[in-house]
């Protein structure tokens, strides 16, 4: 599938997806991000996972993803997904900064149980999730 076919697929899914069926929560607390310390001046950046994608934000091959800040209500959590990949090495780690960021956010989608299977229901009539 050629790029441009890729991304019309993913448009055309999209607006498929009703955004007034998603439940949005309000979301107060600590959170906390871990950045290497050459990165650590930008430490609220979303380019990172802009650029490369991740697990939660799909990049289309060849496009940008969309913005988005990785964070965890727990500090060993935010850690623990930083270094998934890196423990099992046994090599030093890189200097990394942990931030703690005090969040009052108003409306927050909630992707939990029944909005994802509303997505997910989209997602797998089009051939996208098995």
């Amino acid at each position: 599938m050629s790029q441009d076919a890729e991304v019309a697929r993913i448009q055309s899914l999209a607006s498929k997806i009703n955004l007034s069926q998603i439940k949005t929560v309000s979301v107060q607390g600590n959170f906390y991000r871990v950045v290497s310390f050459k990165r650590s001046q930008g430490m609220l950046s979303t380019k990172g996972a802009e650029l490369t994608g991740g697990r939660f934000n799909f990049r289309p091959q060849g496009e940008n993803s969309f913005p988005t800040l990785y964070c965890s209500a727990s500090n060993f959590t935010a850690i623990y997904e930083k270094f998934y990949n890196l423990i099992s090495e046994y090599k030093p780690l890189p200097p990394h900064t942990v931030a703690c960021i005090q969040v009052n956010l108003v409306r927050v989608w909630d992707l939990s149980s029944a909005s994802l299977c509303i997505i997910y229901q989209i997602l797998k009539s089009n051939s996208i999730f098995p």
